[in-house]
């Protein structure tokens, strides 16, 4: 359940929670189970923010830095994450079908099991990503970084793309 006092410091806006994170950046706030459905939250640092269940459906978070951060099992649907930040972010089970990941930074991310169907990444830094089970059925990938990116034998990947032609290495 989400900390009430980091609710409250998130609904005083985008750049009083920035200023809070900037004065305070050993924090860790929890906003897990959060309901920040089509919350525009464009600009916000959520470096290492657990987020775990959060429901994210339809929220504008362009050019977010969420770097670190514990998106286990959220639900991103139809979200605008254009140019965010997301190294090293755990997505895992998380679903991010109809989002815009548009040049979004995910190195190292981890997207097991993760839904991404219909996900615009066009562009986007999968370099090192975790997608073990993933499914990115009807995915665009197109201009996208899939170097040493991690996946098996159930990720579902669009027709006709060949996930070893863009860098990406089966693991089993």
């Amino acid at each position: 359940m989400a900390d009430s006092f980091d609710m409250a410091m998130l609904r005083g806006g985008v750049e009083d929670w920035n200023i809070w994170r900037e004065q305070h950046p050993i924090t860790r706030p929890n906003l897990s189970q959060a309901n920040l459905y089509a919350t525009n939250l464009s600009g916000i640092n959520f470096d290492g923010v657990n987020l775990y269940e959060a429901d994210l459906r339809k929220a504008k978070l362009i050019e977010a830095r969420m770097m670190g951060a514990q998106l286990i099992a959220a639900n991103l649907a139809e979200t605008n994450m254009t140019k965010a930040n997301l190294t090293a972010i755990n997505l895992s089970e998380g679903n991010l079908s109809y989002a815009c990941l548009h040049q979004v930074d995910l190195t190292f991310a981890d997207l097991t099991n993760a839904e991404l169907r219909h996900t615009d990444l066009r562009e986007a830094d999968l370099f090192e990503a975790k997608l073990g089970n993933a499914n990115l059925e009807g995915a665009n990938l197109e201009g996208a970084n899939l170097r040493r990116a991690k996946y098996n034998h159930k990720t579902v990947w669009p027709d006709n793309f060949n996930p070893e032609d863009a860098g990406a290495l089966l693991v089993d």
